[in-house]
C-alpha cells in the first residue's frame, strides 16, 4: 500500500511511515543535498500544495531552509533548482483523488457541474467549469 502513497524513484523517506504517519522526513533522490519535512495526506486538500496531499512543506538545502509552505506559501522556491526539487518532491507524493459519495455533487462521465437556480426546482441549463471559481 506505501508503494501507491510515496514514488521512491523520486525520494527516499528518513524518518516517519507513510501509511501511519502524517509527518515524514526525507531525501530528495535526485538532488541529495536537499532534505525536506512535509505533513502529507493520504488524499488531496484544498489546503495542499496545488490542492494534493501536502500541506505542510520544509526544505532545505544543508541547513538552510529553501522553501517554505504551510498552507499556503511562506516562502516561495527562489532559484531554479529550488523550483525542481520542489517538482521531485511533488512527484514524490502522487496526488489521490477522494472517493465521491453519493451526497457529494460532482460530475458525471466528465461534464461540468450545472448551475442550480432558486426558482421552482427547476434547474438551470448553465454549466460552469471550477476552474472558474478558483482563486
Amino acid at each position: 500500500m506505501s508503494d501507491d502513497l510515496v514514488n521512491k524513484d523520486k525520494v527516499t523517506i528518513l524518518s516517519g511511515d507513510p501509511v501511519g504517519d502524517f509527518w515524514l522526513e526525507g531525501t530528495v533522490n535526485r538532488y541529495p543535498d536537499y532534505t525536506f519535512r512535509a505533513k502529507v495526506y493520504d488524499v488531496g486538500s484544498v489546503f495542499g500544495i496545488g490542492k494534493g496531499r501536502i500541506s505542510k512543506l520544509e526544505v532545505y538545502c544543508g541547513d538552510r531552509v529553501v522553501i517554505n509552505y504551510e498552507r499556503g506559501w511562506d516562502q516561495q522556491p527562489a532559484t531554479r533548482r529550488d523550483r525542481k526539487v520542489l517538482q521531485e518532491i511533488l512527484a514524490g507524493f502522487p496526488g489521490r483523488q477522494r472517493e465521491q459519495t453519493s451526497n457529494e455533487p460532482g460530475t458525471a462521465e466528465g461534464r461540468p457541474r450545472a448551475r442550480f437556480t432558486f426558482s421552482k426546482g427547476r434547474r438551470s441549463q448553465r454549466t460552469r467549469d471550477d476552474d472558474e471559481y478558483e482563486r
